[in-house]
């Protein structure tokens, strides 16, 4: 019966950990340009600077893949822990939602200091972790609650 439970927990894990850095990625991707733009960077002085920021951008994916694990632990061993206490689907998922948001925050605390520019101040990367944990943990709730988590020993809502 643990079958079930791995792949929901697979899936939220891997939802999480490459739809928020892709979704990231992508708005310091259009800041970049406009900021490329806004000093007259073109197309020969952009590319190497593109260049850099894709290689940072595809590190910044795989880190966040690796520093989301625990996430995919926790909403198991939540699963687990709930389906022994045979809860309500409702309490699965709110307890999933509470704990895969706090857990989802972990990446933005780990990868705090990494950035796409360098010598930006500090202030700048508590705002930038403050911006990224909003898209991980929007990742995690949306994924918790799109999937479906299919056991058959779930009671009905009470």
């Amino acid at each position: 019966m643990k079958g079930p439970i791995f792949k929901y927990s697979i899936k939220v894990w891997l939802t999480t950990s490459i739809v928020a850095p892709l979704l990231i990625s992508f708005l310091r991707f259009i800041s970049l340009r406009n900021y490329l733009l806004s000093i007259n960077c073109h197309d020969q002085c952009a590319i190497p600077l593109y260049h850099g920021f894709l290689k940072k951008q595809f590190g910044f994916l795989i880190g966040s893949i690796i520093v989301l694990i625990p996430l995919g632990i926790v909403v198991y061993y939540t699963i687990i822990f709930l389906k022994k206490r045979q809860v309500s689907f409702l309490i699965y998922k709110r307890y999933l939602s509470i704990l895969g948001v706090s857990v989802s925050l972990f990446p933005g605390l780990l990868l705090l200091s990494y950035s796409t520019i360098s010598n930006i101040e500090s202030f700048y990367n508590l705002k930038m972790f403050e911006a990224d944990g909003i898209f991980y943990g929007l990742a995690a709730l949306a994924s918790i609650l799109l999937y479906r988590l299919k056991l058959n020993t779930i009671p009905n809502e009470q």
